[in-house]
């Protein structure tokens, strides 16, 4: 563009103004394929960084999840199994004890126990 200014700018005399505008427009209008393309070059190694980034970014912070995930440091994975066997055996316990409150007292209506699901 810059050859362009220089060549309207040393236009003189009457007409001046058309003579500018219309080397302007020309260049324009020839040189629109070759900025384009020219754009284009550069978005699309903008866009071929900005896929690189984002794959080694999603690369690097699923490795470090996989390996926080599985890092153990020498302990399995605890077994709830026998503390839900200790609270299931309460919780019938308590139901049992409950229910045979309710037998005794002749009560009608069940207490809060009874919105409790069965385990």
């Amino acid at each position: 563009m810059q050859e362009c200014y220089k060549k309207a700018a040393e236009f003189n005399g009457t007409g001046r103004l058309n003579n500018m505008r219309y080397t302007i427009e020309k260049h324009v209008h020839d040189s629109k394929n070759v900025m384009y393309e020219l754009a284009k070059d550069v978005m699309l190694i903008h866009l071929n960084d900005l896929k690189m980034y984002i794959l080694e970014e999603l690369e690097r912070t699923l490795k470090e999840s996989i390996e926080l995930s599985l890092k153990t440091d020498d302990h399995s994975i605890p077994d709830f199994s026998t503390a839900f066997d200790m609270v299931r055996r309460h919780y019938n316990e308590l139901k049992s004890s409950q229910d045979e409150e309710v037998s005794l007292t002749g009560a009608d209506s069940p207490g809060p126990a009874a919105a409790l699901v069965d385990m």
